[in-house]
């Protein structure tokens, strides 16, 4: 698994217009990565994985990757993840898909909310902008600042406590 960075993280509607900070229309197609030599794009309207081709600012959909029972960007990727290495498929994430991985597992240990971990992994973490993390997870910009600034607070106590608790165990 590598991290891609050639491909657009994200193909919006061809009715692109001006818009506000907190309007923007919903994405067609999120970049998650390279499947079996395919491009992989999340629908957040179709909740699927679909494999293709981009050409210059459309895709065309070859194949679909469904994952049973999934309801969030983050369990769609978990599963090409799984199914990529139960069938020796060759993959590789876009630093958005790896961000929102790393994030849900981060919210499956309860050592962070999910909102909270996306943010704050997307844009600290993995640099994705303000606005198409918004984009990606379905929110207001003003959302992701939220729960950025509440992950971001989370993960500085934890170091802090760490700190502490090495600090303790250096002693004894």
């Amino acid at each position: 698994m590598t991290e891609n960075h050639g491909n657009p993280p994200i193909i919006r509607p061809t009715d692109e217009r001006e818009l506000d900070d907190d309007s923007e229309p919903a994405p067609r197609l999120i970049y998650i990565g390279e499947y079996a030599g395919k491009s992989a794009y999340y629908s957040p309207l179709r909740r699927s994985i679909m494999l293709g081709t981009v050409h210059g600012g459309s895709f065309t959909e070859e194949a679909v990757l469904d994952a049973p029972g999934a309801e969030d960007i983050d369990e769609h990727i978990e599963h090409l993840v799984a199914t990529a290495t139960d069938e020796g498929v060759e993959y590789t994430l876009s630093k958005q898909a790896l961000g929102l991985l790393v994030a849900k597992r981060i919210a499956d240990a309860d050592a962070m909310p999910k909102g909270q971990a996306r943010a704050y992994l997307l844009r600290d973490i993995f640099d994705v902008s303000r606005q198409d993390t918004a984009t990606i997870l379905g929110v207001a910009p003003s959302t992701v600042d939220t729960q950025r600034t509440a992950g971001k607070e989370k993960t500085e106590r934890a170091a802090l406590l760490t700190r502490g608790l090495d600090a303790i165990a250096s002693q004894y």
